[in-house]
């Protein structure tokens, strides 16, 4: 009974919950990119700015890419007065490519950002566009909560918003396959 409930907890704690798509040809190609502001749907005013930062800082501990500092993005948005819907836009997306050297944008919408009695409830959609023609390269959604990380005797368990964010940012960078 009791390897039944290890290898249950194990199967529970591994399951990833985690869609991907990977266009391998194209991400191969991409040196440098961009992270534009995540869009926040969610009641918490900075949760766009949280997880948009911990990606970002995600993305750079990968070393998969040559990542555009978050301050010369937030310029180029500010004096092009462009929004983040707009970046589905060619024609933003070719000047972000032109200004910056990004010859990909990664664009991110935070679904969930919340708490549930104490355990953290995330849902994150993400993709990685080329500049050149705005064609998706990469893109990956998951919702997670922090038991879902439980292992055996409740190690494992995630207990704040930013740590879930983190495990899975890194789950999600790692679908790139670089």
């Amino acid at each position: 009974m009791s390897s039944l409930l290890v290898a249950l907890a194990l199967v529970v704690g591994c399951s990833s919950g985690l869609r991907h798509y990977t266009n391998n040809p194209a991400l191969v190609g991409m040196r440098r990119v961009a992270v534009i502001p995540f869009h926040n749907l969610t009641r918490d005013p900075v949760a766009g700015e949280v997880v948009t930062r911990i990606f970002l800082a995600e993305l750079i501990r990968s070393k998969m890419f040559i990542v555009v500092e978050m301050g010369d993005v937030e310029d180029f948005m500010f004096q092009q007065r462009v929004k983040r819907k707009d970046f589905m836009n060619r024609t933003v997306l070719n000047l972000l490519r032109s200004r910056t050297g990004a010859e990909a944008a990664i664009m991110g919408t935070v679904n969930r950002f919340d708490y549930v009695g104490r355990v953290p409830v995330v849902s994150l959609t993400v993709r990685m566009v080329d500049t050149e023609d705005g064609h998706i390269i990469w893109k990956a959604s998951a919702e997670r909560n922090g038991d879902d990380y439980l292992k055996v005797l409740n190690l494992g368990k995630i207990r704040s918003l930013q740590r879930l964010c983190q495990v899975m940012a890194r789950k999600m960078i790692a679908t790139m396959g670089r």
